[in-house]
């Protein structure tokens, strides 16, 4: 898991704001009609993107803040469509290099358990 503290936020710390916020959802419970997606979201744009579909949402948060108006399909925003899911795209990227391994240091601390059997020549 990848993650900053909001704790310089909630003590009134200087701290320089965040360009994006990311957020993911696997299929559960809760999340139907997908396996997995994806949210990016700035001071203006949301936009959501469902990993097995060429369907997603795209909102203009100071245009419409109750997210009534779905962009996704609008000709005039394929720019700002095609520059969000690019931004997920590096941010992907960046997160899978920070979080490099963190599951093996965890079962080698012995706090987890590795589902992956290693043979000898693997090791």
């Amino acid at each position: 898991m990848e993650a900053r503290s909001l704790l310089p936020y909630l003590t009134g710390e200087q701290t320089e704001a965040r360009e994006f916020v990311f957020a993911e959802h696997a299929g559960d419970r809760i999340l139907s009609g997908t396996e997995f997606m994806t949210m990016i979201r700035d001071r203006r744009w949301k936009l959501v993107h469902f990993v097995e579909s060429d369907e997603g949402q795209l909102f203009d948060l100071i245009a419409d803040p109750q997210e009534i108006d779905d962009l996704w399909d609008k000709a005039e925003h394929q720019d700002t469509k095609r520059l969000l899911i690019n931004e997920i795209l590096k941010w992907r990227i960046r997160s899978d290099l920070k979080t490099q391994g963190w599951t093996e240091a965890i079962v080698q601390a012995g706090a987890g358990h590795s589902p992956i059997k290693k043979t000898p020549e693997a090791r």
